[in-house]
């Protein structure tokens, strides 16, 4: 049985601040200071373990032999991240996938069950950001509702208006495309179409505090439906711990941890965590390599690399990031991938590997806790609000909506 809002919002904060030292700051800018934040046995143990059990772990999946505490951490860290889940998938014809890559056939897919149960009601809708249109032409075929789809991008709506007219099976006139920049500010075009009964207001991925934005704007909305994403983006004065319960139990928050929340997935393939991991090692490396030979300037930023840098030597690596950062390099190839294989500095990598590892752990419950937080405002405005899993995480990883219908007693 499902819990509560308020007393779910409890059990995941109850569970993040005994931790807040392995989830708040980075790891990397601070180590090894950061190193201390970890118990040893933890960063012992996950740094010797096999490439496949790494992978388990990450994917958020116990891993024979682990020390209790940290088995329990893991257990624990799984049940508060528990939630409804809508599994249907709405069946779409050929000609209603075309143009959509496998990630949003797989969104609009989930989705439609879910707007289809909740909003029975509804006549008219509204999609934030919806680029293309294809998932409001769809609502269009399927739900008969006038939509509109908000978009600041001319040239996808464009494109959208090109598939709308190739489009079979649906009252093509329901679907208008306005082009605005979404925000809080006044605009008649735009906030009267979030008023009146039988209204949906849809934001699937809205960026940082734009769903915040969203709520505001749609509080005569009769349903809202929202996804969240890019909780980096969010402004740590304006954007977190909303909610009453929120600011009375008063969770910190840093770019860092905001960082983390949005870093929650599950499923990586063999491919995909090789190269990842070796993403990490090259990164902490080089971290070390900076520091050793440029102690002054502190943390180093080497930037993101290209794949193809990441699956030659090391050395190849150091010496294009050394030019991106217009430092001089005085060790030869030889002596950097020497320095990288050294006994030394793998041992300190696979520590850091570790602590990151743990880190992520705290991702979903982070941005579980951002939700929520989200959630329980809008019931503060005589919503009544839950949260649904509606996407797989392997496919979509911000896959929880919060769904909103307005109460009667603020209908009335």
């Amino acid at each position: 049985m499902s819990l509560a809002l308020d007393e779910r919002y409890r059990e995941i904060i109850g569970f993040l601040k005994p931790f807040e030292s392995l989830w708040l700051g980075s790891i990397l800018p601070r180590w090894p200071e950061s190193r201390t934040s970890f118990p040893e046995a933890w960063l012992s143990f996950l740094g010797s373990q096999s490439f496949e059990d790494q992978r388990a772990f990450e994917d958020e999946r116990p891993i024979p032999g682990m020390p209790e505490d940290l088995a329990l951490l893991l257990e624990r860290a799984g049940r508060v991240c528990e939630l409804e889940s809508v599994d249907e998938a709405w069946s779409l014809a050929d000609i209603d996938v075309q143009g959509l890559n496998l990630k949003k056939q797989h969104e609009i897919s989930r989705l439609l069950p879910l707007l289809a149960s909740e909003g029975k009601e509804i006549e008219r809708a509204v999609d934030i950001g919806g680029g293309m249109g294809h998932l409001a032409r769809l609502c269009v075929k399927n739900f008969a509702w006038d939509f509109h789809s908000i978009d600041r991008d001319p040239a996808l709506q464009d494109k959208g208006r090109w598939w709308l007219n190739r489009s079979r099976g649906l009252d093509k006139a329901k679907l208008s495309f306005v082009n605005a920049e979404f925000s809080e500010q006044a605009d008649p075009r735009v906030d009267a179409l979030f008023n009146g009964e039988k209204s949906l207001s849809l934001g699937l991925h809205t960026c940082g505090g734009l769903a915040l934005s969203q709520f505001r704007k749609s509080l005569a909305s009769s349903l809202i439906v929202n996804f969240g994403c890019c909780y980096d983006k969010m402004n740590l004065s304006e954007d977190v711990n909303r909610s009453a319960l929120a600011l009375e139990l008063n969770l910190p928050w840093s770019q860092s941890s905001l960082f983390l929340a949005t870093r929650s997935r599950k499923g990586l393939s063999v491919a995909e965590f090789a190269l990842m991991k070796r993403v990490n090692e090259y990164r902490f490396a080089i971290d070390l390599l900076f520091r050793k030979l440029y102690p002054h300037l502190g943390f180093v930023v080497a930037g993101d690399a290209s794949k193809v840098l990441y699956a030659g030597d090391f050395s190849r690596y150091v010496i294009d990031r050394f030019a991106r950062c217009k430092l001089e390099l005085s060790l030869t190839a030889d002596e950097l991938n020497a320095y990288f294989a050294s006994d030394v500095i793998q041992k300190e990598i696979a520590a850091i590997f570790a602590a990151h590892m743990l880190q992520n752990l705290f991702a979903r419950p982070l941005e579980l806790a951002i939700l929520h937080d989200r959630a329980l405002w809008l019931s503060e405005q005589n919503y009544s609000v839950r949260l649904v899993q509606v996407f797989d995480r392997e496919q979509s990883p911000r896959n929880v909506a919060i769904v909103a219908h307005l109460t009667n007693a603020r209908i009335s």
